[in-house]
Protein backbone atom coordinates (compact mmCIF):
# COMPACT_ATOMS: atom_id res chain seq x y z
CA UNK A 1 0.00 0.00 0.00
CA UNK A 2 1.25 3.48 -0.87
CA UNK A 3 2.41 5.50 2.14
CA UNK A 4 -0.16 8.29 2.44
CA UNK A 5 2.41 10.88 3.51
CA UNK A 6 4.51 10.02 0.46
CA UNK A 7 1.37 10.29 -1.66
CA UNK A 8 0.69 13.76 -0.25
CA UNK A 9 4.18 14.83 -1.30
CA UNK A 10 3.78 13.34 -4.76
CA UNK A 11 0.43 15.08 -5.34
CA UNK A 12 1.68 18.44 -4.07
CA UNK A 13 4.89 18.33 -6.10
CA UNK A 14 3.23 17.07 -9.30
CA UNK A 15 0.45 19.68 -9.36
CA UNK A 16 2.78 22.56 -8.47
CA UNK A 17 5.34 21.46 -11.07
CA UNK A 18 2.65 21.24 -13.75
CA UNK A 19 1.11 24.65 -13.02
CA UNK A 20 4.18 26.73 -12.24
CA UNK A 21 5.33 27.22 -15.88
CA UNK A 22 2.04 28.83 -16.86
CA UNK A 23 2.30 32.63 -17.04
CA UNK A 24 -1.27 32.77 -15.73
CA UNK A 25 -0.31 31.08 -12.45
CA UNK A 26 1.30 33.56 -10.05
CA UNK A 27 1.67 31.66 -6.77
CA UNK A 28 0.74 28.41 -5.08
CA UNK A 29 0.38 27.27 -1.49
CA UNK A 30 -0.89 24.46 0.70
CA UNK A 31 -3.56 25.22 3.26
CA UNK A 32 -5.98 23.18 5.35
CA UNK A 33 -4.46 20.82 7.90
CA UNK A 34 -0.93 21.64 6.75
CA UNK A 35 -1.49 25.34 7.47
CA UNK A 36 -2.45 24.50 11.05
CA UNK A 37 0.28 21.88 11.50
CA UNK A 38 -2.20 19.08 12.21
CA UNK A 39 -1.82 16.73 9.22
CA UNK A 40 -2.75 13.15 10.02
CA UNK A 41 -3.78 9.99 8.17
CA UNK A 42 -7.29 11.38 7.58
CA UNK A 43 -6.35 14.82 6.28
CA UNK A 44 -7.21 16.12 2.83
CA UNK A 45 -4.56 17.95 0.84
CA UNK A 46 -5.63 21.52 0.14
CA UNK A 47 -3.76 23.17 -2.74
CA UNK A 48 -4.52 26.73 -3.82
CA UNK A 49 -3.17 28.84 -6.66
CA UNK A 50 -3.42 32.53 -7.44
CA UNK A 51 -4.05 33.18 -11.14
CA UNK A 52 -4.57 36.13 -13.46
CA UNK A 53 -8.06 37.36 -14.17
CA UNK A 54 -7.73 36.20 -17.78
CA UNK A 55 -6.74 32.64 -16.88
CA UNK A 56 -8.91 29.77 -18.14
CA UNK A 57 -9.76 27.70 -15.09
CA UNK A 58 -10.86 24.81 -17.30
CA UNK A 59 -7.40 24.77 -18.87
CA UNK A 60 -5.69 24.90 -15.47
CA UNK A 61 -7.81 22.05 -14.13
CA UNK A 62 -6.97 20.05 -17.26
CA UNK A 63 -3.25 20.61 -16.68
CA UNK A 64 -3.64 19.55 -13.05
CA UNK A 65 -5.62 16.44 -13.95
CA UNK A 66 -3.01 15.36 -16.45
CA UNK A 67 -0.38 15.62 -13.70
CA UNK A 68 -2.58 13.67 -11.28
CA UNK A 69 -3.08 10.84 -13.76
CA UNK A 70 0.69 10.35 -13.83
CA UNK A 71 0.36 9.42 -10.15
CA UNK A 72 -2.95 7.56 -10.06
CA UNK A 73 -6.20 7.17 -11.98
CA UNK A 74 -8.84 9.71 -10.93
CA UNK A 75 -11.90 7.91 -9.56
CA UNK A 76 -14.11 10.96 -9.12
CA UNK A 77 -14.17 14.75 -9.03
CA UNK A 78 -16.69 17.19 -7.62
CA UNK A 79 -16.99 20.95 -8.07
CA UNK A 80 -17.21 22.73 -4.71
CA UNK A 81 -16.48 26.44 -5.34
CA UNK A 82 -14.00 27.96 -5.07
CA UNK A 83 -12.39 24.64 -5.93
CA UNK A 84 -12.78 21.05 -7.01
CA UNK A 85 -12.33 17.82 -5.05
CA UNK A 86 -10.50 14.82 -6.50
CA UNK A 87 -10.47 11.22 -5.32
CA UNK A 88 -7.54 9.17 -6.59
CA UNK A 89 -7.56 5.39 -6.77
CA UNK A 90 -4.14 4.98 -5.17
CA UNK A 91 -4.54 7.61 -2.44
CA UNK A 92 -6.52 5.50 0.01
CA UNK A 93 -10.01 6.09 1.35
CA UNK A 94 -9.51 9.47 2.97
CA UNK A 95 -6.89 11.46 1.06
CA UNK A 96 -8.91 13.83 -1.12
CA UNK A 97 -7.35 16.67 -3.06
CA UNK A 98 -9.11 20.03 -2.74
CA UNK A 99 -7.74 22.12 -5.61
CA UNK A 100 -8.65 25.83 -5.66
CA UNK A 101 -7.87 28.71 -7.99
CA UNK A 102 -8.24 32.33 -6.89
CA UNK A 103 -8.15 35.23 -9.33
CA UNK A 104 -6.13 38.34 -8.58
CA UNK A 105 -9.32 40.39 -8.43
CA UNK A 106 -10.96 38.08 -5.86
CA UNK A 107 -11.51 39.76 -2.52
CA UNK A 108 -10.32 36.80 -0.45
CA UNK A 109 -7.47 34.39 -1.25
CA UNK A 110 -8.03 32.55 2.07
CA UNK A 111 -4.68 33.66 3.44
CA UNK A 112 -6.01 35.14 6.69
CA UNK A 113 -3.95 33.39 9.38
CA UNK A 114 -6.70 33.56 12.01
CA UNK A 115 -9.17 31.68 9.82
CA UNK A 116 -6.98 29.57 7.54
CA UNK A 117 -3.69 29.04 9.36
CA UNK A 118 -0.18 29.75 8.07
CA UNK A 119 -0.12 28.91 4.36
CA UNK A 120 2.74 26.68 3.23
CA UNK A 121 4.18 28.27 0.04
CA UNK A 122 4.75 26.09 -3.02
CA UNK A 123 6.07 28.94 -5.15
CA UNK A 124 5.57 32.70 -5.40
CA UNK A 125 6.63 34.47 -8.58
CA UNK A 126 6.28 38.06 -7.35
CA UNK A 127 5.77 38.15 -3.59
CA UNK A 128 2.00 37.65 -3.80
CA UNK A 129 1.63 35.63 -0.62
CA UNK A 130 1.15 38.06 2.25
CA UNK A 131 -0.34 36.65 5.43
CA UNK A 132 -2.41 39.02 7.51
CA UNK A 133 -0.83 40.59 10.59
CA UNK A 134 -2.43 38.89 13.61
CA UNK A 135 -1.01 41.60 15.90
CA UNK A 136 -3.20 44.25 14.23
CA UNK A 137 -5.33 45.73 17.08
CA UNK A 138 -8.41 45.84 14.84
CA UNK A 139 -8.04 42.15 14.03
CA UNK A 140 -7.48 41.32 17.70
CA UNK A 141 -10.69 43.15 18.61
CA UNK A 142 -12.61 41.39 15.83
CA UNK A 143 -11.22 38.04 16.99
CA UNK A 144 -12.37 38.65 20.56
CA UNK A 145 -15.81 39.69 19.31
CA UNK A 146 -16.09 36.53 17.21
CA UNK A 147 -14.96 34.43 20.16
CA UNK A 148 -17.75 35.86 22.34
CA UNK A 149 -20.26 35.47 19.49
CA UNK A 150 -19.37 31.81 19.01
CA UNK A 151 -19.61 31.08 22.72
CA UNK A 152 -23.16 32.44 22.77
CA UNK A 153 -24.19 30.62 19.61
CA UNK A 154 -22.83 27.32 20.91
CA UNK A 155 -25.03 27.52 24.02
CA UNK A 156 -28.10 28.12 21.86
CA UNK A 157 -27.45 25.80 18.91
CA UNK A 158 -26.57 22.68 20.89
CA UNK A 159 -30.14 22.59 22.25
CA UNK A 160 -31.48 21.70 18.81
CA UNK A 161 -29.17 18.70 18.65
CA UNK A 162 -29.90 17.54 22.20
CA UNK A 163 -33.68 17.69 21.70
CA UNK A 164 -33.51 15.42 18.66
CA UNK A 165 -31.25 12.97 20.50
CA UNK A 166 -33.68 12.83 23.41
CA UNK A 167 -36.47 12.12 20.92
CA UNK A 168 -34.42 9.20 19.61
CA UNK A 169 -34.01 10.80 16.18
CA UNK A 170 -30.33 10.40 15.46
CA UNK A 171 -30.60 11.42 11.80
CA UNK A 172 -32.50 14.59 12.71
CA UNK A 173 -29.90 15.36 15.37
CA UNK A 174 -27.18 15.14 12.75
CA UNK A 175 -29.20 17.39 10.44
CA UNK A 176 -29.61 19.91 13.25
CA UNK A 177 -25.88 19.71 13.91
CA UNK A 178 -25.09 20.83 10.37
CA UNK A 179 -28.14 23.03 9.77
CA UNK A 180 -27.34 25.03 12.88
CA UNK A 181 -23.71 25.25 11.77
CA UNK A 182 -22.70 23.89 15.16
CA UNK A 183 -19.71 22.13 13.60
CA UNK A 184 -18.46 25.39 12.12
CA UNK A 185 -19.04 27.17 15.41
CA UNK A 186 -16.99 24.57 17.28
CA UNK A 187 -14.11 24.84 14.81
CA UNK A 188 -14.26 28.61 14.89
CA UNK A 189 -14.41 28.63 18.68
CA UNK A 190 -11.38 26.37 18.88
CA UNK A 191 -9.36 28.52 16.48
CA UNK A 192 -10.37 31.77 18.16
CA UNK A 193 -9.46 30.34 21.54
CA UNK A 194 -6.05 29.17 20.35
CA UNK A 195 -5.37 32.58 18.81
CA UNK A 196 -6.37 34.24 22.09
CA UNK A 197 -3.95 32.07 24.03
CA UNK A 198 -1.15 32.57 21.50
CA UNK A 199 1.62 30.06 20.69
Amino acid sequence: MTNLYDMRDRIRIAVAKALRPSPDVLAGWEGGSAAFGIVDAYSDIDLSFLVTDAASLDALYAISEEALREISPILASHNAPPGRYYKLRDAGDFLLLDLCFFRVSDSDYQLDVDRHGQAVPLFDKADWLHASDTSDPAKATARQHRYAELQGWFLVSQDFVRKELLRGRSADAMAAFWRGQLAGALCGLSRSYSQTLGP
